[in-house]
């Protein structure tokens, strides 16, 4: 027990540290004129690194954009859930402006479960005019049509969950009805990072996903029964085309609409 106890500690101190130092460096970024990109903590600087270095999720968006330029539809539609300080966001945004121009546009609604990355997002969403302009931000969780839930929080924010850790901060939380908020009609593109509540989201909205074109699902295997998630998708007409390597329990899969 205080083994553990001091592994925590020293991680979180560690946390601090890095945060610090971070937040000293003030590291901010134009990608254009209308995008701006803040780096204030470790966090934000690992998941900068895995979505604009890395490029964790630009073969999805790259199989989206061709989904949608076959549609013939002037506005892509996107879902960002879990949309944490909105780098999946700024890089869909700024990849869709390199490839169409203002030739189309597109709107992402973006959802947010925990208050204090919620309050980010928001900062980072108006420094940023073209994603401020083209998208619709809700504070609320994601996975059951009503309720509540507590959402346990660190200073690691990526990795802010449902799932009850030690060390962590606690809020209660409602969850939103998407289907309530989402217009209908097609769905071009989703992205879901919901930390394991992505089973119960993919459970509890089978007619919005069924207007899925592209979807781009992280999945937690310690927390999903992924194999039950893959047959709920496939029975809503979307195939997994591609899985990414596991890392630490998790793997990044892209799921295509089936052929008619």
């Amino acid at each position: 027990m205080i083994k553990t106890f001091y592994k925590k500690m020293t991680w979180r101190l560690k946390m601090a540290a890095k945060n610090y130092i971070l937040r000293l460096q003030a590291l901010n970024c134009d990608i254009s004129p209308d995008l701006h990109i803040k780096i204030a903590s470790y966090a934000d600087w690992v998941l900068f690194t895995d979505i604009f270095i890395t490029g964790e999720y630009d073969r999805a968006i790259e199989v989206a954009f061709q989904a949608f330029e076959k549609s013939g539809r002037q506005i892509m539609r996107v879902l960002d859930i879990g949309a944490n300080v909105g780098y999946f966001s700024l890089r869909f945004a700024h990849l869709f402006h390199k490839r169409f121009g203002d030739k189309k546009s597109f709107l992402i609604d973006m959802f947010e479960g925990s208050p204090g990355t919620y309050s980010t997002l928001m900062q980072r969403v108006n420094a940023s005019q073209m994603l401020a302009r083209n998208s619709q931000v809700h504070f609320g969780l994601v996975g059951q049509r009503t309720g509540h839930a507590k959402i346990y929080q660190i200073s690691y924010h990526g990795m802010n969950s449902l799932v009850p850790r030690r060390f962590t901060k606690s809020d209660q939380v409602d969850f939103l009805n998407v289907e309530k908020i989402v217009d209908q009609g097609p769905i071009d593109f989703l992205k879901c990072d919901i930390e394991g509540s992505e089973e119960s989201f993919i459970e509890n909205y089978p007619e919005l996903c069924n207007r899925l074109q592209t979807a781009v699902i992280e999945m937690h295997h310690t927390y999903c029964n992924t194999e039950k998630c893959y047959d709920s998708l496939r029975s809503s007409g979307l195939a997994v085309s591609f899985i990414t390597p596991e890392r630490n329990g998790t793997t990044v899969d892209l799921f295509t609409k089936l052929a008619n």
